[in-house]
């Protein structure tokens, strides 16, 4: 009777540490995927953001640049800041 007991302690016991080191396996796993797909989302933000940068820097150029005097105007500030360079 105390072998039987004996055994089904350490079937028990070694069932355990099996679901222990599977489940430690699949948080691994999940953690690495959950990594994997911040780092993408991520980088699709940035792309995002430089997309919106330039074309908000594209509108604000177009209306600055609208009229000849301006363009002009900014021409000369160009010229005048390489002089000085």
């Amino acid at each position: 009777m105390k072998e039987a007991k004996e055994i089904k302690d350490k079937i028990v016991a070694d069932a355990k540490d099996k679901a222990q080191e599977e489940a430690d396996r699949i948080v691994s796993i999940a953690k690495d995927s959950i990594q994997t797909e911040k780092i993408a989302a991520m980088n699709e933000i940035k792309s995002h953001v430089a997309a919106l940068s330039i074309d908000i820097a594209e509108k604000v150029l177009k209306a600055e640049l609208s009229d000849s005097a301006k363009q002009n105007k900014l021409v000369n500030d160009l010229l005048a800041d390489i002089k000085l360079n």
